[in-house]
C-alpha cells in the first residue's frame, strides 16, 4: 500500500491534475465494484475533495482513495482506512482531520 501512496504523491507533486486522477480512480473503482457499497464511499471522498479546494491536505484524499481502492480489490482493508471512514461518518471533514494532526 505504501507504493500506491508514493506513486500518487509523485504524480501530484509533478504537477499533474488531481481532478483528473480523482475521476479516473472513481471510474476504475466503480468498474470493479465487488458489492461493498462503494458508491457511498466515493460520494464522500468526492464531496471532501470539493470542500477542501486549496487546502494543503487535499492531496491526501487521493492518496487515501487509491490505497482504499487497492485494499478493497484485495479485500484486506486497513485499520487507518476504517478509522478515517468512521471520522467522516461522525461529520469530521478532511480539513479538520488535517488540522488535528498539525496540532
Amino acid at each position: 500500500m505504501r507504493e500506491i501512496g508514493r506513486r500518487v504523491r509523485e504524480y501530484l507533486g509533478s504537477g499533474f491534475d488531481g481532478d483528473r486522477l480523482m475521476l479516473e480512480l472513481g471510474q476504475a473503482i466503480l468498474k470493479d465494484d465487488n458489492g461493498q457499497n462503494l458508491l457511498h464511499t466515493l460520494r464522500t471522498v468526492f464531496d471532501e475533495w470539493t470542500l477542501c479546494a486549496g487546502h494543503p491536505a487535499r492531496n491526501q484524499l487521493l492518496v487515501g482513495l487509491a490505497r482504499w481502492a487497492a485494499d478493497t480489490r484485495r479485500r484486506i482493508g486497513t485499520r487507518s482506512a476504517a478509522q478515517t471512514a468512521q471520522r467522516f461518518a461522525r461529520g469530521e471533514t478532511a480539513v479538520e482531520l488535517y488540522e488535528q494532526a498539525e496540532a
